[in-house]
């Protein structure tokens, strides 16, 4: 599940590229306003704290060695996870989704060496992992990503004094969220 969280970060079909730019536009902000820097930074800890929390479970359940900083390894997997989807980014073509995913289960499989304790014993884990959200009834996957990113372009608004950048065909920066609204009929 950690995997699958962590693919949602990389460019790897349209509305996660869509995603990525929206995100490279509100680093290239942030890197000239330190409110919007701020808020890169929360989002940032919002991301890595799940990841190491989901370490903290492996280690738990036996997935994950006892003596591993689950925050030191959760720094380093969302790290390469950004750098892979920017490499994506910048060179599609030449950063196939198959090495990408590989490359990730690479670094996921130096933290996660051991079988769960509970699949041993032919148990299902009752633990709740950070990254197990119960799809909403009759959604598909793409219909959560896309409210996703209106959750994030709302936060996104208000942290910007009202203003919302959206990526679809390029970046836009709309002066509120009814000029947004109105421009996505």
């Amino acid at each position: 599940m950690l995997r699958q969280a962590l693919t949602e970060l990389m460019p790897l079909d349209d509305a996660r590229r869509a995603e990525l730019l929206v995100r490279r536009a509100f680093a290239d902000q942030a890197a000239h306003n330190a409110r919007l820097a701020a808020i890169q930074s929360e989002t940032l800890v919002g991301i890595r704290s799940p990841v190491t929390q989901a370490i903290k479970n492996g280690m738990v359940c036996g997935e994950a060695p006892q003596e591993i900083d689950a925050a030191d390894r959760a720094l380093q997997i969302v790290a390469c996870t950004e750098g892979l989807a920017l490499d994506t980014h910048i060179d599609p073509d030449g950063t196939p989704k198959a090495a990408v995913l590989a490359a990730l289960d690479d670094q996921l499989g130096r933290i996660f060496t051991g079988t769960c304790r509970h699949a041993q014993l032919g148990w299902r884990c009752a633990r709740r992992h950070p990254w197990d959200t119960a799809p909403a009834s009759g959604s598909s996957a793409a219909q959560r990503r896309g409210s996703r990113t209106r959750t994030h372009l709302v936060h996104l608004s208000s942290a910007v004094g009202g203003r919302v950048i959206r990526a679809h065909g390029g970046v836009q920066i709309f002066d509120d969220l009814s000029e947004f609204a109105g421009s996505a009929r």
